[in-house]
């Protein structure tokens, strides 16, 4: 208790000017002093000084921009070194419930129910926003009368503020591009084997709207959009492995769409839908496609007449294929038919037509005849029969001849 000095009559206003050690200050109040008792102080008040506490505000933070990350769902947990244990409060609207976890509104932030005891707290990410890395640091507030507090403006409350930081997740697409590559021929049939295809273009696009990570947003209220439906994201070609890796990417949905197919390939028209999306342990992670082109095909015919009756089909001649110039592997440059070489042989069905398909690659070729029908010549025609690449629009390349 404390004794006052002699006092004339009069209004006084008594203010506490020190106060213990993390308790807070009792309100200003007002003493009259009105009678005369020299031996015998009047007394005035009984003061209660309570114990310090304010309650804990959790903002996060995006680690690169600095930003708020507007998003709601982080959760935190509370551990009271003083205590040594985890920190429970109680919110009693709609109903009572204990709280051992909390969790982020949509402004990104929270706000404890209750006061804290002045302590050393820890604070523990359990669950980061979407799209982020759990915060890794170790984050201890303290919680006394001489931290700095903010007042809310709505409730008066003390708090105390801690920004946690979280790192963006972002992502890279990489494309394998395989298909048939040309590497031998052998009994009449050239032989391919599937391998990475250098050449292939890509372009990687939007699929929908894809927003900044920390929900940022518009004057109008709208989120903010890096990326807009069908905005072109990247452009990609395979190199000699038929591998491409883009960009740092935002996380989200995009189409992949193959702009040139390589050479000896048909394009594929329908585009690939791929998602970027957080694993929660890498800052970058990595989503393959693979893609496998089919081979363009490649038909050489001939119809085989007879200038006599109406240029009628005449069935049962023999025709040779030939390489017009050699006939090389794909990778190497080894040559599988020499110039001139045999390709293979057919004869003309009962329409007067003979065909060379099976395994054909792209390259110039020549026919002859080999073998008339009984009471016929040979034709000494030579059939040039050039097939070239069509820039992966064809399925099937065909050249025929009369």
């Amino acid at each position: 208790y404390a004794v006052s000095v002699p006092l004339p009559y009069g209004l006084y206003l008594v203010k506490e000017t020190t106060v213990p050690e993390d308790h807070s200050p009792v309100e200003d109040f007002y003493v009259k002093v009105s009678e005369d008792h020299p031996d015998q102080p009047q007394v005035w008040k009984v003061l209660l000084d309570e114990e310090f506490g304010a309650k804990l505000k959790i903002i996060k933070r995006d680690k690169d921009s600095g930003n708020t990350i507007l998003k709601p769902g982080a959760e935190f947990k509370i551990f009271s070194l003083r205590d040594n244990a985890y920190v429970k409060q109680m919110t009693c609207y709609p109903k009572k419930k204990i709280h051992e976890s909390y969790f982020t509104d949509e402004t990104g932030t929270l706000i404890l129910p209750e006061n804290l005891r002045p302590g050393k707290y820890r604070i523990e990410e359990i669950t980061p926003p979407e799209g982020y890395l759990p915060d890794a640091g170790e984050n201890v507030v303290t919680i006394d009368s001489h931290v700095p507090v903010k007042v809310d403006e709505l409730t008066g409350d003390l708090l105390v503020e801690a920004y946690i930081e979280n790192q963006e997740v972002k992502g890279r697409l990489e494309l394998l591009k395989k298909g048939p590559v040309l590497t031998g021929f052998e009994d009449g049939r050239f032989l391919y084997e599937v391998k990475g295809l250098a050449g292939a273009q890509f372009s990687v696009e939007a699929e929908e709207d894809i927003f900044y990570a920390d929900g940022r947003k518009l004057k109008d209220g709208q989120k903010e959009a890096v990326l807009k439906k069908g905005e072109i994201a990247a452009r990609l070609t395979t190199d000699e492995k038929g591998k491409a890796l883009s960009e740092i990417l935002p996380l989200g949905h995009y189409l992949v769409r193959e702009t040139k197919a390589p050479y000896g390939c048909r394009l594929i028209d329908e585009p690939w839908s791929v998602e970027l999306k957080s694993d929660k342990q890498s800052a970058v992670v990595t989503k393959t496609l693979e893609v496998q082109d089919p081979k363009q095909q490649v038909e050489v015919s001939v119809v085989k007449q007879t200038t006599e009756e109406g240029n009628r089909p005449l069935q049962g001649a023999e025709f040779s294929l030939y390489a017009e110039k050699p006939v090389c592997s794909r990778e190497d440059a080894t040559v599988l038919v020499p110039e001139d070489g045999l390709i293979g042989k057919a004869v003309s069905d009962e329409k007067g037509q003979v065909h060379f398909t099976d395994t054909l690659p792209h390259g110039e070729y020549y026919i002859r005849e080999t073998a008339a029908p009984k009471g016929y010549d040979i034709s000494p025609l030579k059939v040039e029969c050039p097939v070239l690449y069509q820039d992966g629009r064809e399925s099937v390349i065909k050249v025929g001849r009369t």
